[in-house]
């Protein structure tokens, strides 16, 4: 039996609520359909402004060497959790350009993620809502679509708010020429500026 709430009353029923086709639908998403809405969410975020980005970069010689201020957003995988093996690639990736050293390491502010789990997560909510809105909708009464549309648009600014709240670390080339790590603590959209 599933609960669920009619106006302002509740009543048993053996149709499945939203709740539990939401459950079903999380655990069939798959894990690489969840990495791209993650990864297109982190660009939607670092999108807005003047100042040059590049997107997961694998190698070197994929951030340019110029005198001019780079964002290096790093992917969710990449997080501050594997700080030891991660601050490697970064301070490997600033040393070098491809093959010969790196003439502009000071222009690299390099975005860091905290740790990839509640992106993920919110990211599978999305999805499964999305594909419960895609396929399911035309048998819910309106109370449901109501509901069901609802938690799209919350599950989908969670996903934004998760972005916001996970890449909260700023790694830069210090004056001594080690890396310096800043933590801008609680980061929100709100304060995008």
């Amino acid at each position: 039996y599933y609960l669920t709430l009619e106006r302002s009353k509740y009543r048993f029923s053996i149709a499945p609520n939203l709740n539990k086709i939401l459950t079903d639908r999380r655990a069939n998403i798959p894990p690489a359909k969840v990495e791209e809405r993650v990864r297109e969410e982190v660009r939607k975020a670092f999108a807005a402004g003047k100042v040059e980005r590049v997107f997961f970069p694998g190698k070197s010689g994929e951030i340019p060497d110029r005198a001019a201020l780079t964002f290096v957003v790093l992917p969710p995988e990449q997080s501050a959790q594997d700080r030891p093996t991660t601050e490697a690639a970064i301070a490997a990736m600033t040393r070098e350009y491809g093959s010969s050293g790196r003439t502009f390491k000071s222009a690299l502010i390099w975005c860091l993620a905290d740790a990839p789990g509640s992106l993920r997560e919110e990211a599978k909510k999305v999805l499964a809502w999305e594909e419960i809105r895609e396929e399911e909708a035309d048998r819910f009464d309106e109370a449901q679509k109501r509901q069901m549309t609802e938690s799209l648009k919350k599950a989908e600014r969670d996903l934004r708010e998760a972005v916001w709240r996970s890449y909260k670390y700023v790694l830069m080339l210090g004056k001594d020429n080690e890396l310096k790590t800043i933590d801008l603590g609680l980061v929100h959209s709100s304060a995008a500026d």
